[in-house]
């Protein structure tokens, strides 16, 4: 956008977008991860500090809100920049609503503008505002969290990579069957059953599950099922039940929980198969006369 300034000879312009926008921030009755923004600059010959605030005062005058507070701040691209707050009726207290700024010259200059040239800028979230105006005291109520919960179930299965050594029971490429439940009052209980029943479908009732370690979930753990050609438990998934943090900023009611796998397809195929080498199943090893020689795979049809 900035360099698109530079047009020869000069020509004063004027940008302005609105998107969602993402950042790392703790979720509050004021503050949250996703929100709104509006952003826009001004570039032309002469502008000063005075005509950033004129713009602000008229555009938050129009949306009904003329009590405005600017305080001085600090910005890596802007020099002077400053924070933007209005006063927040039910809260009792000043909110910052925005921040703003005039963009230092070493931004500019080596874009080609000339000497005369500035820009004035601001980025205002949007959700604030409306809080503002509404008299809404927490910003989840805006975004989407006073939704009535719904149970959801999600699946999926794709091709996935990762840095793994390749032997016999292990692909740096392979497929991966994902899925999740949300609802009320589950427990490790429900995701074990969910498991055996998945493995039961399939032909395998033998399962073992081990604790295990996954920053996403407590508690966790592996899957295995017994390989009778290899002679051992071999790992075919992994799974847990989301940690409460994982769930709370999401505006998620404190008794819904979510339970969680993911199972790669090969080794299974490998056990039902009585394949003992996984590159046999999938890779640049494969037999295609085996492919050509077996039918269709239809469990359960």
């Amino acid at each position: 956008m900035l360099y698109a300034l530079a047009q020869k000879p000069f020509v004063p312009k004027k940008y302005f977008s609105i998107d969602r926008v993402f950042r790392n921030e703790a979720v509050d009755r004021t503050h949250l991860a996703e929100f709104h923004q509006m952003e826009g600059l001004i570039c032309d010959r002469g502008l000063t500090l005075g005509d950033l605030i004129g713009v602000l005062k008229d555009f938050f005058a129009r949306l009904g809100m003329p009590k405005l507070l600017f305080k001085p701040a600090y910005n890596p691209y802007t020099e002077p920049s400053m924070e933007i707050f209005s006063y927040h009726e039910k809260l009792g207290k000043w909110v910052e609503i925005g921040n703003s700024g005039m963009f230092r010259p070493e931004m500019l200059r080596p874009m080609g503008l000339p000497e005369d040239v500035q820009v004035i800028a601001w980025g205002l979230g949007l959700e604030r505002p409306t809080m503002i105006l509404y008299g809404i005291d927490n910003i989840r109520d805006l975004f989407g969290h006073k939704k009535p919960f719904v149970p959801k179930k999600y699946f999926s299965i794709d091709r996935v990579f990762r840095n793994e050594a390749v032997d016999r029971t292990h692909l740096a490429e392979f497929h991966q069957m994902e899925g999740l439940i949300c609802d009320r009052g589950l427990t490790l209980g429900d995701l074990i059953g969910v498991l055996k029943d998945f493995f039961a479908r399939l032909g395998m009732p033998k399962l073992l599950f081990k604790p295990a370690y996954n920053p996403y979930t407590e508690p966790s753990m592996e899957i295995f099922s017994y390989h009778e050609k290899l002679g051992k438990w071999v790992e075919i998934g992994n799974s847990g039940m989301f940690r409460p943090e994982m769930l709370r900023p999401m505006g998620l009611p404190e008794d819904v929980q979510v339970i969680a796998w993911g199972l790669g397809l090969e080794r299974p195929t490998m056990i039902l198969y009585g394949i003992d080498n996984i590159r046999d199943l999938f890779g640049h090893k494969v037999d295609l006369g085996l492919i050509k020689r077996n039918p269709i795979c239809r469990i359960g049809i």
